[in-house]
């Protein structure tokens, strides 16, 4: 397989998840983001590449930040577009674990919220049926 058609291979597999994925470079220049991406923050990667994140997506530099220096996996929760979401952020390593870049992949985790508040308005009545008694 040619070199080219192997990079091919790597965008066709991102713009096949089913999450958005930014990737970005050490100086927090964006240097990907798969069409999911593009679709949540109605945006497209040919506006948003060599763009610094703190321009348009500045809730995630803290967590970048620390995620380099410690080169770990961060997980956040957050609401975007009123959804909840899960962020993976997490630093791509090369061969000898040094830090090249560092990618944030968003779950939705829409339901799973749901599913939790529910539960808790549940526990809740429950609880105060108990105080009422």
């Amino acid at each position: 397989m040619k070199l080219n058609n192997f990079v091919e291979i790597y965008k066709l597999f991102l713009n096949s998840m089913p999450w958005p994925i930014l990737i970005e470079d050490l100086e927090s220049n964006v240097i990907f983001v798969n069409t999911r991406y593009e679709d949540m923050y109605n945006t497209k990667l040919k506006d948003v590449i060599e763009k610094k994140n703190e321009e348009y997506l500045p809730r995630y530099n803290e967590q970048i930040k620390e995620c380099l220096k410690n080169q770990t996996v961060y997980i956040t929760e957050d609401m975007i577009n009123g959804s909840f979401v899960e962020n993976f952020i997490f630093p791509i390593l090369n061969d000898k674990g040094i830090p090249q870049a560092v990618a944030v992949i968003e779950i939705d985790i829409n339901d799973r919220k749901l599913r939790e508040f529910e539960l808790e308005n549940q526990k809740d009545a429950q609880d105060l049926n108990l105080i009422l008694k």
